[in-house]
């Protein structure tokens, strides 16, 4: 879910899609967003998340990148 040398990105994520009433998770080392909806989920309620975590992603994408100092 990042790019190369880009780390919380998950994290921003997630935060912009609660912001958006989308639980979404992180988990593992690589920045991974995990979608778990319960298996009675519609087709409907599943493109309404999508829609939302595309509205998420862009909050995130369309910030400007803070520098890393190491």
């Amino acid at each position: 879910m990042c790019l190369p040398g880009e780390y919380g990105t998950a994290a921003a994520v997630s935060s912009a899609a609660l912001k958006h009433n989308l639980l979404v998770l992180t988990a593992g080392a690589r920045e991974t967003v995990r979608f778990l909806p319960p298996l009675n989920v519609t087709k409907a309620e599943v493109d309404e998340a999508l829609d939302t975590m595309r509205k998420a992603l862009a909050d995130v994408l369309s910030k400007p990148k803070l520098t890393q100092v190491v």
